[in-house]
């Protein structure tokens, strides 16, 4: 209370994926210390030696902060909440969330001072608010303190508000991204005398997905067929297991980076080679059976930070010295089931 608040944004029209940056300004107009539940601006927080990673830690730092008090409404008049992704992929973003569960910061803005936040981006960083529909959006920042008193509650008293901001989104986000619901989605399907399958970035940000394929234990991701006959499964590798060790194979030139909406082939086998497996195998000509890909990938930035004598070690491969991309996407996802009919 006794604060003035103004709430701006960078551009007023922008494409879906387009980032925005959000520009509140605070300034004590009272004659008293003013309390905010924020850090100052700009503050470094633990973030390693990466200058990327130590931004991106500051920017869902300010928009956690930020974001108990900004109300985003989309076109159809729904309230857009703030997404965080996962925050065990990265420990510096962990240790961020977890401060503002356990209470949160606070700060002191003396009379007369003023402090303005800029988070860069604040529709595609970590934590965010997506705005993928097609239409404006209006942003309001606005603070009700928590009044015992009903009479101080009903009338406003210490009330702070900005004014609506507007911005427009000229065209919506692709459908899978709008309404799959999970980061990535698996399909098969068939192509030809072949069974394929595909993995689809269903997020709203860009994913790196490895595709490192070939071992049970990481740094591997694995890609199975699983074929089904009632109640029975056989599961089949998609590829041949690689001979030398998980961590010597492993390649960065196999993580790949997936737009919103991109896919990548992770695995192709002949419908032949399908029949001729257990289950399958036994059917007769005619009969059906279902198949469907999975896919799991165990291996992240986290998964890497664990391994305490990579990082930097001169012990350890190359490829596995320096941190992985912290958008590398760890998860275990299957395909719905194809039905296939057995040739002969």
């Amino acid at each position: 209370s006794g604060v003035e608040i103004r709430l701006a944004v960078s551009k007023e029209q922008i494409d879906w994926d387009e980032p925005v940056d959000l520009v509140l300004t605070l300034v004590n107009r009272s004659s008293a210390p003013a309390r905010i539940p924020f850090e100052k601006p700009g503050r470094r927080e633990a973030s390693g030696d990466d200058p990327a990673v130590a931004r991106g830690v500051r920017e869902v730092a300010e928009l956690l902060d930020i974001g108990d008090f900004l109300s985003v409404t989309a076109p159809d008049g729904e309230e857009v909440e703030l997404r965080v992704d996962d925050i065990s992929s990265n420990p510096f973003i962990a240790a961020v969330v977890h401060l503002r569960a356990e209470g949160g910061p606070v700060m002191t803005l003396a009379p007369g001072e003023k402090l303005e936040y800029r988070i860069a981006g604040f529709n595609r960083t970590w934590a965010r608010y997506p705005l993928l529909e097609a239409g404006s959006y209006s942003l309001r920042f606005s603070y009700t303190p928590e009044w015992d008193d009903p009479v101080l509650r009903d009338a406003g008293v210490g009330v702070v508000q900005t004014a609506p901001v507007t911005i427009k989104v000229r065209a919506a986000a692709p459908e899978i991204v709008r309404t799959h619901g999970h980061p990535v989605r698996i399909r098969a399907a068939r192509d030809g005398d072949a069974l394929l399958a595909t993995l689809t970035n269903a997020s709203d940000l860009p994913l790196v997905v490895n595709l490192n394929f070939g071992h049970d234990d990481p740094p591997s991701a694995q890609v199975w067929w699983v074929l089904r006959v009632g109640e029975e499964i056989f599961k089949l590798r998609a590829g041949p297991e690689a001979r030398s060790a998980a961590l010597e194979a492993f390649s960065r030139d196999k993580l790949k980076e997936l737009r919103p909406g991109q896919s990548v082939e992770i695995g192709r086998i002949p419908i032949s080679t399908l029949e001729s497996q257990p289950l399958a195998a036994s059917l007769p000509a005619g009969a059906e059976f279902q198949v469907r890909a999975s896919c799991a990938n165990r291996v992240d930035l986290a998964w890497q930070m664990a391994q305490s004598n990579l990082i930097g070690s001169d012990r350890a491969p190359e490829a596995l010295r320096r941190p992985l991309p912290d958008r590398l996407f760890s998860f275990q996802t299957s395909s719905d089931e194809l039905t296939l009919t057995k040739s002969k």
